[in-house]
């Protein structure tokens, strides 16, 4: 029986554990794909019926689409009713404690002693630390953690509870989030397929296919009774291919991610299903050469096997891979001491374990879950004094175009939205049925759809990209993070409705409803305090006016008086260099809140002080352009053959680009 003070030290590290999983599951929601879940679940909720058509579609509202999360959707739509964005925030917080709590205790039971639990859920926190967000997927750790018992060994003497538990596991699953609860399915179809090649291949006669067939059918009567799961999977698996295409990280195996970001965490992340695949197999290859067929555990091959696949196929599996982790450590744990509830003895061909394995968890779990709070808290949040400030914001800070949809849902502007992909979710939640998008989280597009989103999404070819858009479908509205336009002078046929710093609304002037936005944006710029306001038909000077409204609502934001704040401190420094950094970072506000002039005069200083950055010739041929000064603008562009360009963003390299070939070319 371990003493008072081991049994204190386990509660005082797993509580650690516990913590660092809640302080990361309460950060503010910045998950893109929140806003159009919790406007399906208003529609469940006030119709009593789960959508057929992709409803919030500006392009083809009556095609079919089902979505496989509407337990989620209408839940949460209830609870924000409720409690606003901080319950929902509150009960993310605790699900996903309560998962990883769950975690530590299912290890504790049934893998070892406290230093492989406090190993494994330290594990699954690092790999798991992305989906902490306010989305279905969130909950799938907490659901295949439930599933643990069983895949251990449980499954071998079956009873009716776990049946019937199973049942109501995949029930409860495949309405939340259908495409994972397959997972259920599958682990159990595994079991099954492992027990029969035990008996036919082994010739095992206490091979358990009883219990794992009775088991794959609660299974599966409890996923097929949800109503969503096969439609879709079927608008799934039509989505998923041009996520991949066009580069959506989550879908990318789970090792590109050492290209992406080579932070220890993250090449832990890419890394991880990896070494634990290689360890696998060295551990199995042992014990088979020392104790022959006895050794092999078809049932466990197929499970790790498996998962280990899953793994690496997608980055947002990378978790996944602490099942077999499990199963090794499970085979480590000491064979005497401290008692392991629901763990059979091990057989004869398992080897001693090694030595100072427990010190040897317990230091690695220490680093694990610093290697967690430096990306999730450091990184992440930017410091623990950061993170206190962000607690206050339900809302991640410049992550969704609250400006811009506040005024598209208070003029009640109407029409079709050729929009950022990231701000499709807010714009429904904010703006439909009035409005519909061109693309959302979903991807939803099919064929010439998917011409106009790459074209309108390449800031070079998005002029032609809107104008396909509103000769195809309709598209009247560009919604995206400015400036939106190349050059910043909009596009002929294109007129400003409204900007708040870099969320710019721009109106077609042969749109359907292109008069009444006019009129209903003029109206709301009145009732927000504007005077003398001319009408948007005569251009600059409506463009002029909207700009310094906007501007004054989107500097008061926390992220905007922050970048403000730093630029002031470094222009205060005597070093040249910081200086040249203060005036390049109150440009680029300048630039983006549209006070060109200001934003011109800071890149000059900048120039001035640091001539070898390209971002200030950059900045100062834009900002130059949209006050009409195309000399002046010339003259910055030629110091560019002497710059490196790497430096530059892809987004600015376009830019420059087409800066030369107006300017110079």
């Amino acid at each position: 029986m371990p003493s008072r003070g081991t049994l204190l030290m386990e509660a005082l590290a797993a509580s650690a554990l516990l913590c660092l999983a809640a302080l990361l599951a309460a950060h503010p929601i910045f998950s893109v794909d929140f806003h159009w879940h919790l406007k399906l679940g208003d529609v469940i909720r006030s119709t009593g019926a789960i959508p057929e058509t992709d409803l919030f579609s500006a392009v083809h509202p009556d095609a079919p689409y089902v979505q496989f999360n509407w337990l989620w959707d209408a839940t949460v739509s209830w609870l924000h009713e409720r409690t606003g964005l901080l319950g929902v925030r509150i009960a993310q917080t605790l699900a996903l404690t309560a998962s990883f709590g769950m975690l530590y205790f299912v290890a504790r039971l049934f893998v070892g002693p406290a230093s492989f639990a406090l190993l494994l859920t330290a594990a699954g926190l690092l790999l798991f630390e992305d989906r902490f967000r306010a989305r279905p997927d969130a909950l799938t750790l907490g659901f295949i953690v439930s599933m643990f018992p069983l895949l251990l060994g449980n499954y071998r003497g079956a009873s009716a509870k776990h049946h019937v538990f199973v049942f109501i596991l995949g029930l409860l699953w495949s309405n939340i989030h259908g495409g994972a609860s397959l997972l259920l399915v599958l682990s159990v179809g595994a079991l099954l397929t492992g027990a029969i090649g035990e008996r036919l291949w082994l010739k095992r006669v206490d091979a358990p296919l009883t219990q794992t067939g009775t088991l794959l059918l609660a299974a599966g009567f409890g996923v097929a009774l949800s109503p969503t799961l096969v439609p879709g999977m079927v608008h799934w698996m039509t989505a998923v291919q041009p996520q991949i295409q066009i580069g959506n990280e989550e879908w990318q195996p789970s090792y590109t991610m050492l290209l992406r970001d080579p932070s220890p965490a993250m090449m832990l992340v890419a890394l991880g299903p990896t070494v634990v695949a290689l360890l696998y197999v060295i551990e199995q290859l042992r014990r088979v050469r020392r104790g022959g067929l006895p050794a092999v555990d078809l049932p466990e091959w197929l499970l790790a096997g498996g998962y280990l696949i899953l793994a690496h196929h997608a980055v947002r599996n990378s978790f996944l891979c602490i099942l077999p982790l499990a199963f090794m450590l499970r085979r480590m744990a000491p064979r005497s001491g401290e008692r392991i509830l629901g763990r059979p003895p091990p057989s004869a061909s398992d080897a001693p374990p090694p030595r100072n394995a427990t010190s040897g968890a317990y230091g690695l779990a220490a680093l694990l879950a610093v290697l967690t709070f430096h990306d999730g808290v450091l990184v992440g949040y930017g410091g623990m004094a950061r993170a206190a400030d962000l607690m206050s914001h339900h809302l991640v800070p410049d992550t969704y175009p609250t400006h811009a949809a506040r005024f598209v849902s208070e003029a009640g502007i109407e029409g079709g939205i050729n929009n950022d992909g990231r701000w499709g979710g807010y714009l429904i939640h904010a703006a439909w049925p009035r409005c519909g998008v061109l693309i959302d989280t979903r991807h939803h597009l099919k064929g010439a759809m998917w011409d106009v989103f790459k074209l309108s999404h390449d800031v070079a070819t998005r002029p032609l990209g809107l104008e396909l858009g509103m000769r195809r479908y309709g598209l009247e509205l560009a919604v995206f993070r400015g400036p939106t336009f190349p050059l910043i002078v909009p596009a002929e046929g294109w007129v400003l409705l409204f900007k708040a710093g870099d969320q710019e609304v721009y109106q077609h002037v042969d749109g359907t409803h292109a008069a009444q936005n006019m009129a209903r944006a003029h109206a709301w710029l009145v009732d927000n305090g504007a005077q003398d306001v001319p009408p948007p038909q005569t251009g600059s000077e409506y463009a002029e006016t909207v700009t310094r409204l906007g501007a004054l609502m989107w500097m008061k934001g926390p992220l905007q008086q922050e970048r403000l704040q730093l630029a002031m401190a470094r222009l205060a420094d005597g070093h040249e260099r910081a200086r040249a950094r203060g005036y390049r970072g109150r440009a680029r506000l300048m630039l983006q809140a549209g006070d060109y002039r200001a934003a011109l005069s800071d890149y000059r200083q900048a120039m001035e002080l640091d001539a070898g950055n390209p971002r200030a010739v950059v900045g100062t041929a834009l900002s130059a352009l949209a006050l009409g000064q195309p000399e002046v603008a010339r003259d910055a562009l030629s110091r560019m053959s002497r710059l490196p360009r790497a430096a530059l963003s892809a987004d600015e390299r376009r830019r420059l680009s087409l800066l030369e070939a107006r300017l110079i070319r």
